[in-house]
Parts: C-alpha cells; sequence; structure tokens
C-alpha cells in the first residue's frame, strides 16, 4: 500500500486534528457511522493504478484447470483504455468504473481482494504496461463467476448472407484497410464499423476481435452445472445470449 499523506490540519469543535489521506485496503469495510472523505473521479482512478501496479487484485484465475463448482467466488475485471493508440479512439472513464466495481463487490457481495483478478492497459511512468496482466487476448481467464468489462464493443454487419457479428475489442485489436466493391458479397454493411485512420479508412482484423460465441464457449465451458454467473460489458454491444448462459 502506498505511503501516508498527512494534510494540513483542521479543527472541529475547538481541538485541531490532522486529517491522514490513505490509499484504501479494496478489502476494508468501514463502520457504518464513520464519516468518509468524499474524493474525485481523478483521486479515485490514482488510486486505481497505484494499487494495480503494487500487485492487487491479481488472483490467478488461469492456474485454475476444473470448473469451479463450490462456494469460491472469482471474478474477473478488466479496464481497457487502448492509451494513445487511434484507432480505436481512447476512452477515458473505464479505470474509474472498474475500481467502483471492485468496491461494489467488496463492499456488497463480500468478495475478498485474492478473489478478484484485474486485467487493465494501466501505463508506469515511463509507459510500459505489466503483460502479464493486460487485457489482451491471451489473458482471458477461463474460470470465474463475475465478469466486467469496460472498453470497446464492436459489431461487423455482412451483407450476404445477412448476419449481424458482435464482440469486444481488447488491447491488442489490430486493424486493416476498408476497401469497398460494387456487389462485394463479404462486404460491411454497417457503416458504424469503419474507423478513420492516418491511412484513412479501416476496419478491426476479425481475428483480433474477441466475439460474442467465443465468449459464450469460454464462459459456458467452464461454468459448472447450476453455478451463477454474471456478466457486466460497458459496450455499445449486445456480446452476450441470456439463452446460452445462466446471467443474474
Amino acid at each position: 500500500m502506498p505511503p501516508s499523506e498527512t494534510k494540513p490540519a483542521t479543527s472541529r469543535g475547538g481541538v485541531t486534528q490532522n486529517v491522514q489521506a490513505t490509499v484504501p485496503d479494496p478489502n476494508y469495510r468501514p463502520p457504518e457511522s464513520s464519516q468518509r472523505t468524499l474524493l474525485t473521479d481523478s483521486e479515485e482512478e490514482s488510486i486505481f493504478k497505484t494499487l494495480f501496479w503494487t500487485g492487487c487484485w491479481d488472483a490467478d484465475i488461469n492456474s485454475i484447470s476444473q470448473p469451479m463448482c463450490g462456494p469460491k467466488r472469482r471474478a474477473l475485471v478488466i479496464a481497457v483504455s487502448y492509451g494513445v493508440r487511434s484507432p480505436p479512439s481512447p476512452l477515458t472513464g473505464t479505470f474509474l468504473d472498474a475500481y467502483k466495481i471492485i468496491r461494489l463487490l467488496v463492499s456488497k457481495f463480500g468478495y475478498l481482494n485474492e478473489d478478484i483478478c484485474v486485467l487493465a492497459d494501466v501505463e508506469d511512468e515511463v509507459g510500459r504496461q505489466n503483460p502479464r496482466r493486460s487485457p489482451d487476448q491471451r489473458n482471458i481467464a477461463e474460470d470465474y463467476r463475475f465478469l466486467f468489462f469496460a472498453g470497446h464493443g464492436y459489431r461487423r454487419t455482412e451483407q450476404l448472407p445477412s448476419s449481424i457479428y458482435e464482440g469486444i475489442m481488447p488491447s491488442d485489436t489490430s486493424f486493416k484497410s476498408f476497401i469497398t466493391c460494387e456487389d462485394c458479397a463479404c462486404g460491411v454493411a454497417d457503416g458504424v464499423s469503419v474507423f478513420q485512420s492516418q491511412k484513412g479508412k479501416v476496419i478491426p482484423h476479425p481475428a483480433t476481435i474477441i466475439w460474442g460465441y467465443r465468449i459464450n464457449e469460454i464462459l459456458a465451458s467452464s461454468l459448472a452445472d447450476g453455478a451463477n454467473l454474471t456478466v457486466v460489458f460497458d459496450v455499445s454491444a449486445t456480446i452476450i445470449q441470456a439463452n446460452f448462459l445462466l446471467i443474474d
């Protein structure tokens, strides 16, 4: 945990006190009667980054080889900001959303620090990321009870046959040139799927998108019979089919 920071002295009831601000323990539950210091969004995001880089929420979910059927709860929280790359456009607030979800899991649903794994493209002071905790395709876990993803969603509409595909864009999504041709049977019909770059119009390479059907396969294959799974996607796409998974 980062060192405490002492703020200027304040006076309460004629008694001068020093107010100490600390980075909160993710597992700490303050008494209901205690007074809370409201932090700004920027301060909370800074706390998230600090805790992330000091090793918090580093549950090794991928080490579990068998579907989980006991009472143990595990959560995977993914936050992708996409940094300064373009496309796609960088997102602000994904780290803050992830931090609020973590606090909710701990304070309301009894999760512990060791129950939570966080993948995020948080950079250190020299712009490096932790490859083991980067929200890319290879780090998608296969055994958890709660999944949260904050980042870009993606929808692709094929003309012939008429089909809609939806998925999420991990941090290592790559792009290729968007080329149209007359009466193209494999062209993208949905203009929202096209991104603008310095090289012109581009679309995500299909192999680097984590498609909805693949997410369904991963979640369903690792979920024991009768187990509950909660999935929250903060994206602009449907992604999960409720008739395929039990989502509460």
